[in-house]
């Protein structure tokens, strides 16, 4: 089984990286995972959140969580339809941290 991995502007939903990858899937079964990365715009750089000792951490809009979780239903389905397996990650905020 071949694994793919498309990471997706959250905002936005490639439809011909999935094609490909669904096109893929019909000559081999594929494990694909779809990675939701927010949008990094300059103008919103300037809001952020302070943990307890942690590194500033962007925040998302409302209005851009709201279109991520309707692409990654978007992405569920048409997995499900194509019957393709499939993995998401959207963690946000797993940032590479000292420990």
């Amino acid at each position: 089984m071949k694994k793919i991995l498309i990471a997706f502007d959250g905002t936005h939903f490639s439809d011909g990286a999935f094609e490909f990858a669904r096109r893929i899937n019909e000559l081999q079964p594929i494990l694909l995972t779809g990675v939701f990365l927010p949008q990094a715009e300059i103008p919103y750089l300037w809001n952020y959140s302070v943990g307890m000792g942690v590194p500033l951490i962007p925040q998302l809009k409302t209005e851009d969580a709201e279109l991520v979780n309707q692409n990654i239903t978007h992405f569920q389905k048409q997995c499900t339809i194509n019957n393709i397996d499939f993995r998401i990650r959207q963690d946000f905020y797993d940032l590479a941290l000292p420990e």
